[in-house]
C-alpha cells in the first residue's frame, strides 16, 4: 500500500456495500453475466456507503466532516468511458447513501470496473493532525474493484438497430458504418458503431446470428470499409505492436487474418494494387458464401 502524506481513514470508519449493475428491470451481481445489455442499453450501477462519523474523524484527523465526499468511479476500458459521482458524507450518517452512475446508450462495451473511495472535494485549512488539507486527496481507497462483464447479444460487435426513415439515413439502405478514430491507441469499441435498418427486409436475417449469405456480404463489407478508411487516415509507417483493445490492434488482427500481412504491409497495398488486395479480401472473407 502506498504511503500517504496525511492520515486516512480507518476499515472501521467507511462501509460500502458491493455495487450493482442495473438494465431495465433487471438487477446484476459484480461477475455475473448480463444477457439483457446491449449497445442501446442505459444501465446504471447502484451503490451505497455509510460513514461511521467518530470514528472517521479520529482516524483522519479532521476537525468536521465538511468537504469530504464518497465517490464511486466508473471506467470502461473498451471505450475509454470513465465517470465519477461523488456525495458528501454528512449524508452518510446514520443511514446508507446512494452512490449510483447513470451510464447512457452506445458508451460502454466489454467490461466495467467500478472503484469506491473517500476523497476531499474541497480546500481545507492545514491542521496539526497530519489530517489531508488538499482538494482531491484521497482519504480512502479500498483495494478492492468490482467488475461486471457486460455479455449481451451484441457484446462482440458494437450494433444498433433501428428504423433509418425518420434519422436521415437513406430508408433503402441494410446498414451503415459508422467510424470515427483520430488515432490508432483509440479503444477500438467506442470509435466505431454498425447501424442496422429495421425497416430493411434483410434486417432481421443480419440480426440473427446465424450464418447466410447476407451476414457474408455485411461482413466483408464492414471489413473493406474499415481497411480502406485506415488506409485514408494513415500512413504507411506504422508501428506493428499495439495494445489489445485499440483500432491499431484490431486492423492489424483484420489485416494477418484476411489479407496474411501486417496493417502497414496492408495499407501500403490498399494504395499501391487496391483491386488486388480488394480481390483477395473477398476470398478470404467468403463473401456470398454464407460462412459468416
Amino acid at each position: 500500500m502506498r504511503a500517504m502524506p496525511f492520515r486516512t481513514a480507518s476499515e472501521a470508519s467507511v462501509q460500502f456495500t458491493p455495487p450493482r449493475l442495473q438494465v431495465g428491470d433487471a438487477i446484476f451481481e459484480a461477475g455475473d453475466a448480463v444477457p439483457s445489455w446491449d449497445f442501446l442499453a442505459a444501465p446504471t450501477i447502484l451503490g451505497f456507503f455509510r460513514v461511521e462519523p467518530d470514528e472517521l474523524l479520529r482516524s483522519t484527523g479532521m476537525r468536521d466532516l465538511d468537504g469530504l465526499s464518497g465517490t464511486i468511479q466508473v471506467d470502461c476500458r473498451a471505450t475509454g468511458f470513465r465517470e465519477t459521482v461523488t456525495v458528501p458524507v454528512l449524508s452518510a450518517v446514520g443511514a446508507e447513501a446512494p452512490l449510483q452512475v447513470r451510464i447512457g446508450p452506445h458508451t460502454v462495451a466489454g467490461e466495467l470496473e467500478v472503484r469506491y473511495g473517500l476523497v476531499l472535494d474541497r480546500e481545507r485549512e492545514v491542521g496539526l493532525e497530519m489530517a489531508a488539507s488538499k482538494r482531491g486527496s484521497r482519504v480512502y481507497t479500498p483495494t478492492r474493484s468490482y467488475r461486471f462483464p457486460l455479455e449481451g447479444d451484441a457484446a462482440g460487435f458494437p450494433t444498433e438497430a433501428f428504423d433509418f426513415e425518420p434519422t436521415g439515413y437513406p430508408s433503402e439502405a441494410c446498414w451503415h458504418l459508422n467510424f470515427r478514430a483520430d488515432s490508432l491507441d483509440e479503444p477500438f469499441m467506442g470509435a466505431v458503431r454498425l447501424f442496422i435498418n429495421t425497416g430493411h427486409p434483410a434486417a432481421s436475417t443480419l440480426l440473427s446470428g446465424v450464418a447466410s449469405i447476407h451476414r457474408s456480404v455485411l461482413f466483408h463489407g464492414v471489413v473493406e470499409q474499415l481497411l480502406v478508411s485506415a488506409a485514408s487516415r494513415w500512413s504507411d509507417e506504422l508501428p506493428t505492436e499495439y495494445e489489445e483493445g485499440t483500432v491499431g490492434h484490431v486492423l492489424q488482427e483484420l489485416s494477418s487474418t484476411y489479407l496474411r500481412m501486417g496493417l502497414a504491409e496492408a495499407i501500403s497495398a490498399v494504395h499501391g494494387d487496391g483491386d488486388r488486395v480488394f480481390t483477395r479480401l473477398r476470398a478470404a472473407t467468403g463473401l456470398l458464401e454464407g460462412r459468416q
